[in-house]
């Protein structure tokens, strides 16, 4: 019985030692204020470090130029009304004769769907031969065909639909719930529409940029400032490519928080203060250490012979 709790007293024993010995130590997210003093250029390091003041501050701040030029904000935006390259339209003749050129015996509709217009703008049509479409209007088109169909039948009447096709789209990319091409209609002709299309902002719009890509040009904004000024909501035009990104700018916050992170910057300035809500948990004593840590004496016992050895 003896020699069995004698057993166990060992054991626990070797545990309790493996448990302190292991904590002589301990991990850290990162060095602490007088680690970092250390390494200096002063100390013989390789580090530059600055005392940051209120000059300093001000010196150092980089204060993003965002913003739409006044071309961007003053372009028109795309005509949904004018065919383009790529558009499908949809074609409907009705005629007054019981044997027209278009439909069969007893008919008089006739219904001509997806109609693509090809990458010279042009269309073929039955009996009206090869049109230009592009840079047309519906209206303008059905005149055209009406023209050229009358000298065939008695008094068309034509209808002209412009269908949502490639012609005039926008691409958006980024920071949405759906990246894709999207036609532009006169319900989505604008930016804030636009990315309401695409299934709304996956990224806090504090820090969340939109860039508009135009022809070589670029504009960039804050999200936020989109929601604050009407005015930024912008037309889009065909071919516009939009981006939605997080914010690059960042600091790293460490010692005395309890993990080393990157935490991402709003887009406004903020006091310095406004760190400290971000850190999960502080440790004062890891910003700036007393010359000597408390530690029960078994534990620097253990830390001491661990170091002879």
């Amino acid at each position: 019985m003896q020699n069995n709790i004698s057993g166990a007293g060992a054991r626990l024993i070797l545990l309790f030692s493996m448990i302190v010995l292991s904590g002589c130590a301990l991990p850290r997210p990162g060095p602490n204020a007088e680690e970092i003093v250390a390494a200096s250029k002063r100390a013989g390091g390789n580090l530059n470090i600055v005392l940051v003041d209120q000059q300093i501050a001000r010196r150092a701040y980089v204060s993003p130029n965002l913003g739409f030029s006044t071309e961007f904000l003053t372009l028109p935006g795309t005509r949904t009304d004018i065919i383009n390259p790529g558009d499908t339209l949809s074609i409907t003749v009705w005629e007054n004769v019981n044997n027209g050129l278009l439909v069969g015996a007893g008919q008089k509709v006739a219904k001509l769907d997806q109609i693509q217009v090809d990458q010279r703008g042009r269309i073929f049509m039955p009996y009206a031969g090869r049109l230009d479409a592009a840079g047309m209007t519906p209206d303008e088109l059905r005149e055209v065909i009406t023209d050229r169909l009358g000298s065939q039948t008695p008094d068309p009447q034509v209808e002209v639909r412009r269908e949502a096709g490639d012609g005039a789209t926008v691409n958006i990319i980024g920071g949405v719930a759906q990246q894709g091409v999207f036609p532009v209609e006169p319900s989505t002709d604008r930016l804030a529409a636009m990315l309401a299309t695409a299934g709304g902002v996956t990224v806090d719009p504090e820090i969340a940029i939109v860039t508009v890509r135009r022809r070589g040009r670029s504009g960039s904004i804050f999200l936020q400032d989109l929601f604050d000024n009407p005015a930024l909501d912008i037309s889009l035009r065909a071919g516009d490519t939009v981006i939605v990104e997080i914010d690059r700018r960042a600091f790293t916050a460490s010692t005395a928080c309890s993990s080393v992170r990157g935490i991402t910057r709003s887009r406004s300035a903020f006091p310095a203060r406004s760190i400290i809500p971000m850190c999960s948990r502080l440790f004062p004593t890891r910003g700036r250490p007393p010359s000597r840590r408390w530690a029960p004496r078994a534990h620097r016992r253990a830390c001491h012979s661990r170091a002879a050895t």
